[in-house]
């Protein structure tokens, strides 16, 4: 037999709202399909059930939004099964009617995943579905809790996943012990095998562009820079304790050759993406190979726009007037706290004046920073609280990714956190994500002084970030007025009264 595999990526943001949810190809599952259309005659199909196609009523939460009543939708839709998301997740399935499922699974996503896999075995008891991605890695043999799980894969997936459709398609009876970096259902109980390398090359990997046309649901409504998200690099070499990105990738880094990459964004740019996003857990790590893939990107693509996530030690003069050189526009800086005690304890290894320097760098080479902060740690006081609200207006930032502490299975605060009573093997992981409300792992601080100090920050950020947007559109128009002339500063700005005109969709 040879079996029909559907790849999906569960729903999140649509729990929040239906026309929120992600906004691009789902990576991982790109990679995935590519290798399996490489070396297996395995039908394939990429479902991003956090993708609705309809575009035009497409939102943007606010923040405010994700922390109360968002959240609150998130929990009833991901209970209740007659929410529409789910009828679409029936629908593909009964359409597709898949031999084997195999789910990319975060641990805030981990009941939607549960969710998609009930309901396949509803449809086909015989399915045979197959974890992996994040949770799964670090979690371990508790992925497998709930029996509509048949297996687990750990950490990188493309060689395990060719491996597990070929057994499959070469037995009626397959046997996996020989297969290394899962866990299965055996005939006595779970068996993991033993783990699996990481594969030395990454240029042996197919592209997901070279899948993603031929194998995603509703390809032809992504826009074109949805698609172009790549990875140059696996691994992180940082420590920071709230990260479980070790688990899943090893502090050794893997460098795909700045060849291959390139030749990636040529076949993007084919396709029609103006722009390009970088998704490693940080951009470039070392000096000598920023330099020579901005050089050669700079050489191969010029006029690309692109985008990644930079650490504060990386984000130098040289570092930064390289990429500005190649076309970078936009870097986000994981910042996490404005106290020092606090960035020693979670191990990032900066100070505060280091990283509004770096933020002053980056607009010096005209490239917008983006930041992360957090608060809400165990060993997090009024003081290191106080610290990272007073830093907000400092960072200047038009964007700033604000998430309370969600200790994840694979971090050393995880571990820690177990230590100190705060976590027991009942953790509800559908209450445990970055924009919960119900977060609350502090040591020092009452869930209700917690929650205060989490809406002054809200209201500061949006303040911020109102601020900042208007003072970049009065930059642009100014910009427009001396390089284009009146005309075109004045198409700009009735393009601006037209937006804040516009009705916006209720949340």
């Amino acid at each position: 037999m040879t079996p029909r595999l559907l790849l999906v990526e569960p729903p999140f943001g649509r729990l929040y709202h239906d026309n929120n949810g992600a906004f691009r190809a789902p990576l991982s599952l790109g990679y995935l399909s590519a290798s399996v259309k490489q070396r297996t005659d395995c039908p394939v199909m990429v479902y991003n059930a956090d993708f609705n196609p309809d575009l035009e009523h497409h939102v943007n939460v606010s923040n405010d939004y994700l922390f109360s009543a968002g959240f609150e939708r998130y929990q009833r839709c991901l209970k209740d099964l007659d929410a529409p998301v789910w009828d679409e997740v029936r629908q593909t399935l009964a359409e597709y009617r898949p031999d084997v499922l195999g789910v990319t699974v975060k641990t805030q996503n981990y009941h939607s995943a549960l969710q998609v896999a009930r309901l396949a075995k509803q449809q086909n008891p015989d399915c045979f579905v197959i974890f992996g991605g994040p949770h799964p890695t670090m979690a371990g043999e508790e992925s497998l809790e709930d029996p509509v799980v048949d297996m687990t894969v750990l950490a990188e997936g493309e060689n395990t996943l060719v491996e597990i459709l070929q057994t499959l398609s070469n037995s009626e009876t397959p046997e996996f012990g020989a297969i290394a970096g899962i866990i299965y259902r055996g005939p006595d109980g779970l068996v993991r095998t033993p783990a699996r390398g990481n594969h030395d090359n990454l240029d042996d990997f197919p592209n997901p562009i070279e899948a993603l046309p031929e194998v995603l649901k509703d390809f032809d409504v992504y826009p074109a820079n949805a698609l172009a998200r790549i990875f140059a690099t696996r691994g992180c070499p940082y420590q920071c304790t709230f990260c479980g990105s070790v688990s899943m990738w090893t502090r050794k880094v893997r460098f795909r050759s700045p060849q291959n990459v390139v030749g990636e964004i040529k076949a993007l740019l084919a396709r029609g993406a103006t722009h390009v996003h970088f998704e490693d857990d940080t951009f470039g790590v070392k000096k000598s190979y920023i330099r020579e893939l901005c050089a050669l990107i700079a050489q191969e693509c010029p006029g690309l726009s692109w985008s990644c996530e930079i650490t504060v030690q990386l984000a130098d003069d040289e570092n930064l007037r390289n990429m500005r050189a190649a076309g970078c526009h936009q870097v986000t800086l994981g910042i996490e706290s404005g106290d020092d005690e606090m960035l020693k304890r979670i191990k990032k290894n900066i100070t505060t004046e280091q990283a509004v320097a770096a933020v002053e760098r980056c607009r010096k080479h005209d490239i917008t920073p983006y930041v992360f902060l957090m608060f809400g740690f165990p060993e997090e006081d009024e003081k290191s609280i106080r610290g990272t609200l007073d830093i907000i207006p400092r960072l200047n930032s038009p964007s700033i990714c604000f998430s309370v502490f969600t200790p994840y299975p694979g971090s050393q605060l995880f571990e820690q956190c177990k230590s100190w009573g705060m976590i027991d093997d009942k953790m509800d992981y559908s209450r445990f994500n970055h924009q919960s409300p119900d977060n609350h792992f502090s040591r020092n601080l009452s869930k209700e002084t917690l929650d205060l100090h989490l809406h002054e920050a809200i209201r500061r950020i949006d303040r911020q970030e109102a601020r900042v947007a208007k003072r970049m559109r009065r930059e642009r128009g100014l910009r427009l007025l001396r390089e284009q002339g009146g005309f075109a500063a004045l198409r700009w700005a009735l393009s601006g009264v037209a937006r804040r005109l516009a009705p916006r969709p209720a949340e």
